[in-house]
């Protein structure tokens, strides 16, 4: 009968005689002694095309022997199941398949009958003399697993391997089936038993539970770390296919008989009933742990390996029922990680690292957001927020955020992550993560929200040093022909000014709600946000609210604010396009939010480069503001009145206007910058800002004396406007013209009625004299020119001609020059100290009054005052031949 059997093993046989031969081979081979009648080699013949005629029988097209062919198979491997014999025959049909590839994954038609086995084999019983039989084979391992499921492993896992192989390949009709038969799949535990069983195995796990770490060695041979990665990989893509039915499955399951894994650890009851969900976690950390330790570079299998256990334990954190896994504290073993990948400079895995720990930290500190949420109002978030990149943060509406401010405290999180952040962004060898690192920083400074201003000025620093390092690298790479420097500079840059944006974005947002929380009641021109529509608000009533209980958390921000407005104006004007694109974003959203305090710290970068005679530099200021939409002149100009007055007469703004102080900028700073920026105006923008300008004015002339040090400098900003008037259309309203005549001419009394120049002017006179000397003796400075006179004789002398064309009117003309030459020039030279105390300033202007026809009796008064006192011949030659000689030479004809 053997040799007929083999000799028909080709041709088609009814079911009846293949049932048959299956019971009469495994009867001769069991009765009496095993091998009595026929061999074990017989039998190993015989099997193998026994297996395959059974196997025809599974197809799914035709269920009539399915039940009578699976119980064939099982009856076969009751007698081989320890060589696993009928698992070979199974998994050599299945890859031997016509149509199999270079990658040994089977087809849709061989996936289907497997199908068909795993569901009867399920129902199959065992002979108590076989579970005897497995007991006692195992017995010496020291396991404790079910003998049935060792019996049907023995069977089903190299067949279950190969389908469970289609899910990590390509997308095919196959693998569509696996997913559709794992996601309604009852038995679902019993294949994470079998990769679980697999996995508890390897002696590379079972090395990193040794409590004597000493004792522990990696793996030498690549293939222990390439099983672990594969089992990994394995239960990764079953675990990507589940239904909620199977993740059901996953957290009700326990996994028992793992005594070896958790001998060392594990020694409570609940340690013996870890559901399936925590019995992958905790060998995904058994994987990993046993690579923190390593002083050596990992092979790319081991690498491999972390890459898929990470990958499953964030799959199991962003699933259902995640919840149940926050006690493991999950998110601290992670940041051990980070911290170990950034001691060691390995930055491969740092990206996966970072999403598993993102997911970890969302179950810990926001379990509700596992569940479908709609809040009830995030119109005001949203409306803040919505100029930044799409990434969702882990918490918080600002409904959330406004409850927690007024009423609970959000638990913490670890200092170990505030660290982990600081040291991850300002590491070199995270920079191929870099964008990840800012991810899980605007992720996670939602967590921060009830502290943020305690550790916004540490975030924002490391931020600034991170990008002023790239950026440098990045000019750098341009400036030399070797590329190899700094080659994701441009990359970092851009990722880390995105991380800037939303640490401001999120201290901003906080600040408003705790002001709001102040003062419930508020202006419709209130701000709304970093991002809201704030340029019409900025200079506008807000009430009377209290700022002082937020007073701290403002100054924090507006600090932030100063540190991020030089490193992008660097990044602005660089060449890169998109770069600038992104600075100027950043720029705008500033002005938007806080314009009057973001236009200070650029008033103080301007006076440091003129100080520091860096003429590009101060232009660039002007440049920047005159390319900013939120910078507008019908913005900069009220927010610099605003400047001043908070400096001269803070008590005449109301609080929502007032400057923190936080630049240090006096008035007279202000002044010059404003009388610079008016100058670098475009005329057509007069009609604009002609309103808040003549407004400015007549406040200040209604109480001049809290800006008597400036009023010649406004004189000065005043005669600009002049100036412009007369070059534009808006100079042909007389009215207009009118109204600025009679504000010069009233802040012209108001200077020489606040500081009399007959008396102040002696005893300083010499000074200023040697001090203009020494002017003259060396050139002029960039950077002076670009202030300009801070003397009201001299500011008077530069104004004169826009002085005289605004005023018009003779009349007016007369008595401006008659008001000059009886409290500045005739004190002068009737004075004591004459003509030491006459510089240059002093002839200056009285050359001037010589052009002015209205002015001739009154100059000329003077000139024969002077030349007529004995005095004037002790007069510095200098001085006679650059300036009294032309004078003298104008009053004789």
């Amino acid at each position: 009968m053997y040799h007929k059997l083999l000799s028909k093993s080709t041709e088609k046989l009814p079911f009846v005689m293949i049932s048959s031969m299956c019971s009469i081979v495994t009867t001769l081979y069991s009765i009496y002694v095993p091998g009595f009648y026929i061999s074990y080699e017989q039998v190993s013949d015989i099997i193998p095309p026994l297996v395959q005629k059974l196997w025809a029988f599974l197809s799914p097209l035709s269920p009539k022997f399915h039940v009578e062919s699976v119980r064939c198979l099982w009856l076969l491997h009751s007698v081989t199941w320890q060589n696993h014999l009928i698992e070979a025959s199974i998994a050599s049909i299945m890859v031997g398949a016509e149509g199999f590839n270079s990658s040994h994954l089977t087809t849709i038609e061989e996936t289907e009958k497997f199908v068909v086995l795993w569901n009867h084999s399920q129902q199959i019983s065992i002979d108590p003399s076989t579970v005897r039989s497995v007991t006692d084979y195992h017995s010496h391992s020291g396991g404790s697993r079910d003998p049935k499921s060792i019996y049907q492993s023995s069977m089903l896992d190299r067949p279950l391997f190969l389908v469970l192989d289609l899910l990590s390949g390509v997308v095919s009709e196959a693998s569509l089936v696996v997913k559709e038969w794992i996601s309604d799949l009852s038995s679902l535990h019993k294949i994470f038993d079998i990769i679980i069983s697999k996995l508890t195995d390897l002696s590379y796990l079972m090395a990193s539970d040794l409590e004597d770490t000493s004792q522990y060695r990696h793996p030498t041979e690549h293939g222990e770390a390439n099983q672990c990665r594969y089992l990994f990989e394995t239960a990764s893509g079953v675990i990507s296919s589940l239904s909620r039915m199977g993740w059901s499955i996953l957290m009700t399951n326990t996994v028992t008989g793992l005594d070896k894994c958790r001998k060392s650890s594990d020694t409570d009851d609940d340690a013996q009933s870890l559901s399936i969900q925590a019995t992958l976690i905790r060998l995904s950390i058994q994987a990993l742990s046993s690579c923190i330790t390593a002083t050596r570079e990992p092979h790319s299998e081991e690498e491999r390996m972390q890459l898929a256990a990470f990958t499953v334990m964030r799959q199991l954190l962003s699933g259902p029922g995640a919840g149940q896994l926050v006690e493991m504290e999950l998110d601290n073993f992670l940041i051990d990680q980070l911290f170990f990948s950034l001691d060691h400079k390995r930055s491969s895995l740092q990206p996966v690292m970072i999403d598993t720990l993102l997911a970890a930290l969302k179950i810990r500190f926001t379990p509700g957001s596992l569940e479908p949420h709609v809040p009830s109002s995030v119109t005001r978030r949203k409306a803040s927020l919505d100029a930044l990149s799409n990434i969702s943060r882990i918490s918080l509406t600002g409904e959330k955020s406004e409850k927690e401010l007024r009423g609970g405290v959000a638990p913490l999180p670890s200092p170990q992550l505030l660290q982990c952040l600081l040291k991850g962004l300002s590491s070199t060898s995270s920079q191929n993560a870099v964008q990840k690192w800012v991810k899980l920083l605007v992720e996670c400074l939602p967590l921060y929200s009830g502290t943020i201003f305690q550790i916004l000025l540490t975030l924002v620093e490391c931020l600034c040093q991170r990008i002023i390092a790239s950026y440098n690298e990045l000019q750098l790479l341009f400036k030399q022909s070797n590329g190899s420097i700094g080659e994701r500079s441009e990359y970092v840059t851009m990722a880390l000014l995105g991380g800037l944006e939303n640490c401001i974005a999120v201290a901003h947002e906080r600040l408003i709600l705790e002001e709001e929380s102040v003062s419930p009641v508020k202006s419709p021109d209130q701000p709304q946000g970093f991002f809201g529509n704030m340029v019409s608000g900025v200079f506008a009533s807000e009430g009377n609210h209290s700022r002082s209980a937020t007073a701290n958390d403002r100054l924090t921000v507006l600090l932030c604010f100063q540190d991020t407005d030089p490193e992008s104006i660097s990044s602005f004007q660089y060449t890169s396009l998109r770069m600038r694109n992104r600075s100027r974003r950043i720029l705008e959203h500033l002005f938007n939010a806080e314009a009057l305090d973001c236009l200070e710290t650029l008033v103080q970068l301007w006076h440091d480069a003129v100080t520091a005679d860096d003429t590009a530099g101060a232009r660039s200021v002007f440049n920047l503001l005159h390319t900013l939409d939120g910078s507008r002149p019908k913005v900069t100009i009220p927010a610099i009145f605003n400047s001043i007055y908070s400096r001269t007469d803070p008590t005449a703004l109301e609080p929502s206007r007032k400057s923190v102080m936080t630049s240090r900028l006096s008035e007279a700073d202000l002044v010059s910058f404003l009388v610079t920026y008016a100058r670098s105006l475009d005329d057509d923008v007069l009609d604009e800002i002609w309103a808040d300008c003549t407004t400015f004015l007549r406040d200040v002339l209604a109480n001049p004396f809290p800006h008597r040090h400036i009023l010649p400098r406004l004189m000065e900003f005043g005669a600009v406007l002049g100036e412009k008037m007369d070059r534009t259309n808006f100079g042909d309203d007389r009215r207009a013209r009118k109204d600025l005549g009679d504000l010069l001419l009233r802040l012209l009394t108001a200077i020489l009625t606040s500081k009399p120049l007959g008396s102040s002017h002696e005893p300083i006179a010499a000074s200023r004299q040697l001090a203009d000397s020494e002017r003259a003796s060396r050139p002029s400075s960039k950077g002076q020119q670009l202030i300009g006179p801070d003397d009201t004789v001299g500011i008077l002398a530069s104004v004169m001609p826009a002085l005289v064309t605004t005023l018009g009117e003779s009349d007016r003309i007369s008595t401006a020059m008659s008001n000059i030459s009886a409290n500045i020039i005739a004190p002068l030279f009737h004075s004591r100290l004459f003509p030491q105390n006459v510089n240059k300033s002093v002839l200056d202007l009285l050359q001037q009054m010589s052009k002015i026809p209205g002015a001739s009796k009154y100059w000329r008064k003077d000139m024969s005052d002077a030349f007529n006192d004995t005095k004037f011949f002790t007069t510095k030659v200098g001085l006679v031949q650059t300036h009294w000689l032309d004078l003298i030479h104008h009053w004789s004809d």
